[in-house]
């Protein structure tokens, strides 16, 4: 295997954006540049210089309809699902490329094996009341909690064993439930209320809580950004999206002792 550098990671990642971008084309289907792919394309048209991911989000019809789509496609780019892949337990998607192979130094047990990828995060409806959005996150918090004891790796080699063991034991029940379950119970919540009939939206699945609820017209429409030279939707009023995010200074470049990537991970050709 051929390992692969930063540079030919932002190549591959790319193309898979684009393949992703033709088939939402293709297909009317709605998506949006989320998280740190958005900051990137409005403070630097393309990728954070120390950043190596590509993070997307679309209404979960739409998502469904993705599910449906790619299962039915024979194509080096994969999409990883609870939907479609009954070894994957993460409750958000990937693409992968799988020409690649991505090992992440994560403490926890990560099947099937994934190749370089793009998340895919779900945005779901949400009830009017604000103390009614309060309860989902709590139950969301709670979830993903259960999940990743579920889905940690056993590890009696860390600096205290003592601890480890009690982490161990602690999971458990987890363990034996599956992080699967769990994904599939912060789903249900997730997607209790309809997305076109809702007001208020967000991802509530691995979203960042309260900071990832807007109105829908904040998000909904057809405006675009550049991203490494290619056009793609992002948030109608992605000013009020990235100062919810990251803060009203998220144009500011932050200090070089803080310019690191969030990811660890090794990835190869095959």
């Amino acid at each position: 295997m051929h390992k692969i550098d930063e540079k030919q990671l932002k190549i591959i990642e790319l193309e898979l954006l684009n393949y992703f971008k033709t088939l939402c084309n293709r297909y009317n289907l709605s998506y949006y540049l989320a998280y740190g792919t958005l900051l990137g394309a409005i403070r630097h048209a393309g990728f954070i210089p120390w950043d190596d991911d590509i993070d997307l989000m679309m209404p979960r019809k739409d998502y469904k309809k993705l599910c449906n789509i790619m299962k039915n496609i024979e194509d080096r780019y994969k999409l990883l699902s609870i939907e479609t892949n009954k070894e994957y337990n993460l409750p958000l998607a990937k693409i992968i490329d799988s020409n690649t192979i991505l090992k992440q130094s994560y403490n926890y047990n990560e099947k099937p094996e994934l190749g370089v990828y793009i998340d895919i995060f779900i945005l779901d409806g949400l009830p009017e009341d604000e103390k009614q959005i309060d309860k989902i996150l709590r139950k969301e918090k709670i979830l993903r909690i259960y999940w990743a004891m579920a889905i940690r790796k056993i590890d009696l080699k860390g600096r205290n064993m003592l601890i480890s063991l009690c982490r161990d034991i602690i999971s458990l029940p987890f363990k034996i439930i599956g992080p699967r379950y769990f994904a599939r119970k912060m789903n249900k919540i997730a997607s209790k209320y309809c997305y076109d009939k809702s007001r208020i939206i967000g991802v509530i699945n691995f979203g960042e809580g309260e900071r990832d609820i807007f109105e829908k017209h904040v998000i909904e429409g057809n405006k675009e950004a550049s991203f490494e030279g290619e056009l793609y939707k992002i948030p109608t009023l992605y000013q009020e999206y990235l100062c919810k995010i990251y803060g009203n200074n998220y144009m500011t470049i932050p200090e070089p002792e803080n310019r690191i990537s969030k990811h660890n991970f090794r990835a190869y050709l095959k």
